[in-house]
């Protein structure tokens, strides 16, 4: 159903939530996007539309009467179907009814008395079909048919070689009128049935997360329907390509998805689920560079802050020797939720090098850095994309081979050095966002296929 759930762009709402363990995504889905969705598959050539040019008409005859002629209708087929209209009306906790408008086009071979032709016949049909939520096992959702009705319209018949007195298309008619709801519905209610079932429970998939892993989506249990609305719980897995797999924190704060108003679908991806896929992607190889100027414009001014601190008795720490960076994330990214904010808590160490001759080093200090990270989430395409901007930092030294010092006076020329060196490599992770397979979807999510 990854046809159905939207990530719509200038469609959808989108927000991060807490919730319960292993759900990682939410999702309110509104009738009329459900509506769309339907349509495309029917439309698009799906099951109802291939059973039904499978069914097989009777052959009709008649004789004498009103006609006074002889007159037989016989290999009669559905050649093609045309859809007008299809609407849903969701049926709150039970399932969903559709009302489908079309035309069925028939053709076969007329006889009157003894002249042949080839007939053409066309059918207006209104179908209403009840399709009410079964049960729900082994992350499959079940679905049965309950009442399907028929109204059948205008009824045209065409005799290609000549004109079909009125008699005849009257009798046509009224047969087919007899004949067709006992033949369309059932097949009707089989291939909206098997459809529904198909498009809910494709959720059920295996993404790829880049190189790195896969995260398995499955239907938490059966959907929630009301008047307006079907609300979806979905699990998710998430496995590391090298082996293993990630745990996902329980959280157990109530969830309240935002309202729909104007959008046609709303996305909750839990905090701890969203937690998860950036530590994956944020898990960079620890940048290690050569303070020069070249790379880092103000590198003067972060040796002329850090070498100050330094005692005069350190004889391995002249400042003319080298100041080798390295950065190292400690600990799983933190997103903390506000009330239309959301913040990406980053934990970094910041390990300062002094190069000696013989190309030694001198480990000069170790610290410790909390990211405070504005964190904006855009739709593009089938993909969730992620952009950092660092707002603050929270500096403290965490050991020092050059006894006791004070690091305050560092924060704005590491803020400056992790702005411009680390948050663009983090960045490059998560603006390759994680999305969907669109090749199964026609607006949306299952997350992920990320390049890496």
């Amino acid at each position: 159903m990854w046809l159905l759930l939207g990530f719509l762009c200038g469609y959808s709402l989108l927000s991060c939530v807490q919730g319960n363990e292993d759900l990682g995504v939410l999702c309110t889905i509104s009738e009329q996007e459900i509506q769309k969705a339907w349509r495309d598959k029917i439309i698009g050539g799906g099951i109802l539309e291939k059973q039904l040019k499978l069914v097989q008409l009777p052959n009709l005859g008649y004789g004498g009467g009103l006609l006074g002629s002889l007159l037989s209708v016989t290999n009669l087929r559905i050649f093609s179907i045309q859809f007008f209209e299809i609407s849903v009306k969701l049926k709150p906790n039970l399932g969903s009814q559709l009302i489908i408008l079309l035309k069925l086009n028939v053709d076969g071979n007329c006889l009157l008395n003894l002249l042949s032709g080839l007939i053409n016949i066309s059918v207006d049909l209104r179908l209403n079909v009840d399709i009410c939520l079964g049960t729900f096992s082994k992350e499959t959702i079940q679905f049965v048919p309950n009442n399907c009705s028929m109204t059948v319209g205008a009824i045209n018949v065409n005799l290609l070689s000549g004109l079909l007195p009125i008699q005849a298309q009257m009798l046509i008619g009224n047969s087919l009128r007899g004949m067709l709801p006992c033949l369309i519905c059932p097949v009707a209610k089989e291939a909206l049935v098997q459809t529904t079932i198909q498009m809910f429970n494709s959720i059920n998939s295996l993404a790829p997360l880049g190189t790195l892993g896969t995260i398995r989506y499955t239907l938490a249990g059966s959907p929630a329907i009301t008047g307006q609305t079907v609300d979806l719980n979905i699990i998710v897995a998430v496995r590391l390509m090298e082996g293993g797999s990630v745990n996902i924190p329980a959280n157990l704060t109530p969830v309240a998805l935002p309202r729909l108003d104007g959008y046609m679908v709303s996305l909750g991806i839990h905090q701890s689920f969203l937690s998860v896929i950036l530590s994956i992607l944020i898990n960079l190889s620890p940048p290690v560079f050569t303070c020069n100027q070249e790379m880092f414009s103000e590198c003067n001014q972060l040796k002329n802050a850090i070498f100050p601190l330094i005692p005069s008795s350190c004889s391995p720490c002249p400042s003319s020797s080298p100041l080798i960076v390295k950065l190292v994330l400690s600990e799983r990214p933190l997103i903390l939720l506000e009330d239309g904010k959301a913040t990406v808590k980053l934990f970094l160490i910041i390990q300062l090098f002094l190069q000696k001759a013989h190309n030694t080093f001198f480990p000069l200090m170790v610290l410790k850095a909390d990211l405070f990270l504005k964190a904006n989430f855009v739709v593009s395409g089938c993909k969730l994309m992620i952009s950092l901007s660092l707002e603050s930092i929270s500096l403290s030294l965490s050991s020092s081979s050059v006894g006791s010092i004070q690091v305050s006076g560092l924060n704005p020329v590491i803020s400056k050095l992790l702005e411009d060196l680390f948050v663009p490599s983090v960045n490059g992770a998560g603006l390759v966002g994680f999305g969907a397979n669109c090749s199964r979807i026609r607006t949306c999510w299952p997350p992920p296929s990320l390049p890496t």
